[in-house]
Order: structure tokens, then sequence, then C-alpha cells
């Protein structure tokens, strides 16, 4: 598996520290992983299931629950099909400015309305 590129990424240690006690199994932590090591300037994702299977060496299933377990604790949001972003407070890359949090935010609540429904 890839790692970052040597500081492309900063972290927010204490939260993500804080925040990954909540995730439950291994492969969240992987597919986290690649979410780190593939995020763009924006701190967005762009994903294919498959892609991120194989990678991993998982099953596209398992990397659907992942997400959807990484979504319910707050570590990403997901923003449309295949395109997600991932939690400014956790990780960003030095172009992303923290105003954008607020962008965050409105995903997250997006996902909530529509998991509540």
């Amino acid at each position: 598996m890839r790692t970052a590129p040597e500081g492309a990424i900063m972290y927010n240690a204490g939260e993500d520290l804080k925040r990954s006690r909540l995730l439950k199994g291994r492969k969240a932590y992987k597919v986290m992983n690649y979410m780190l090591c593939n995020m763009q300037c924006n701190n967005r994702v762009y994903f294919v299931m498959q892609t991120i299977a194989s990678e991993i060496g998982s099953t596209p299933q398992t990397v659907s629950r992942s997400i959807k377990e990484l979504c319910k604790v707050g570590l990403i949001a997901m923003c449309d099909k295949g395109e997600c972003m991932v939690n400014p407070d956790v990780a960003y890359t030095r172009d992303y400015a923290k105003w954008k949090k607020k962008r965050f935010r409105k995903y997250q609540i997006a996902n909530a309305m529509k998991h509540s429904v």
C-alpha cells in the first residue's frame, strides 16, 4: 500500500486519535489511509470502489461499509457518488484554507439528512 508523500498532508494528531477509537474494523483504517494518500488539494478524494478494494485487498462491499463507517464518525463526508471530502480537522493539504471547513460541514449535514429519511 502506498503512503502519503512526505509533507503533503498535515495531521491534527489529537483529533485523529480521538476519532480513530470509534472505528470498528481494520479495513476502515486501510480505506482511510487510501483516502489520505489520494487526497487532492481541496481535501477531496475521487474514487472507484473496485480500485480501493483491489488496492487494500478487500471486496467492494467491505469498502462501501467502511466508507459509511468513516462518514458516521465524521472522518469523511460524501460529496457525490465516487467523491468524498476528508475532514479538515483530521487532515488537510497545505493549500486547503481553514475557511473551507464550512463546506465540509455542509456535506456532513446533507449526509445526515439523507440517511435520516
